[in-house]
């Protein structure tokens, strides 16, 4: 999830259970919010199949909400600094998720109209009808797919990013020291030997073969006078390279990456956004 959130510019803000929040537009604001954590979505309900349950070994299955809205964020506490995010967009957000289905990812109308306005063309968003929702009433919500313009999420990056995924995943069982490694079975060991021998015995017999008359060097001729070189032309000027911008992107650390975000003050401390920004 870290892996993925740190690709598509999302911002993780804390995970509760079995629970990953995360959002686009914190702490600095994103025109593409939207896009942002859509494409992270389809790309997390792709590659879970990738995580095995622990109880019974099964992929796992994610119930994914998206929903838009503003929000009052900063660092809170003095103790045990922690970057909180405090309004209604995240209970909304819950909302959704809690009242999703297993693989589906399911979106709030805000959410439509912000996609419609940025990426018409990248998403499609079929429309599941008017759900009862604790403390909201019936909100009308949708399912979201990707479509084949989406250069981010379509068939062939979704397989780029499922082979990134598990290289990541087989790295950190290697640095854990889960991966075991095979030791060689008797075939293998007889195979190996018979390989030995017969090279062996080829180096043997090449070495009983005559060697051929070695011929007598002819006389060696005297070299002709050296010429004097022609003068060294100047070098001509090097051209400048073209400029270029590189850039590192980083997961930021918690809880120390999070206290340069604001200052401490005792109690409590809160900035308010206005930007629009969206939660998973």
């Amino acid at each position: 999830m870290d892996f993925l959130a740190t690709k598509f510019n999302l911002f993780k803000v804390e995970t509760i259970g079995d629970a990953y929040v995360c959002c686009s537009g914190l702490p600095n604001a994103d025109e593409n919010h939207a896009a942002n954590v859509a494409n992270f979505a389809v790309a997390v309900k792709h590659c879970c199949h990738l995580i095995k349950s622990p109880v019974d070994g099964k992929p796992i299955q994610l119930r994914i909400g998206v929903h838009s809205g503003p929000a009052a964020s900063g660092v809170v506490g003095v103790t045990n600094p922690r970057y909180c995010v405090f309004g209604d967009t995240v209970n909304v957000t819950a909302r959704h998720e809690s009242t999703g289905e297993p693989g589906r990812i399911h979106c709030s109308k805000a959410t439509r109209q912000a996609l419609l306005e940025k990426k018409p063309k990248e998403f499609q968003l079929q429309e599941r009808g008017l759900v009862e929702m604790k403390g909201k009433g019936k909100q009308r919500t949708y399912w979201l797919h990707p479509t084949r313009e989406n250069t981010h999420t379509n068939f062939f990056s979704l397989q780029k990013i499922e082979n990134e995924v598990s290289m990541m995943l087989q790295e950190q069982e290697i640095k854990k020291g889960k991966v075991e490694t095979t030791k060689p079975s008797e075939e293998d060991h007889a195979y190996f030997k018979k390989q030995d021998h017969s090279s062996n015995h080829e180096t043997e017999t090449e070495a009983f073969i005559p060697a051929s008359p070695v011929k007598l060097a002819s006389p060696v001729k005297p070299a002709s006078p050296t010429k004097q070189a022609s003068p060294v032309k100047p070098a001509s000027p090097v051209k400048p390279m073209a400029q270029i911008t590189l850039m590192s992107a980083m997961k930021n650390k918690f809880p120390s990456g999070v206290a340069k975000c604001a200052p401490l003050e005792p109690i409590t401390q809160k900035k308010t956004l206005f930007d629009p920004m969206y939660f998973v």
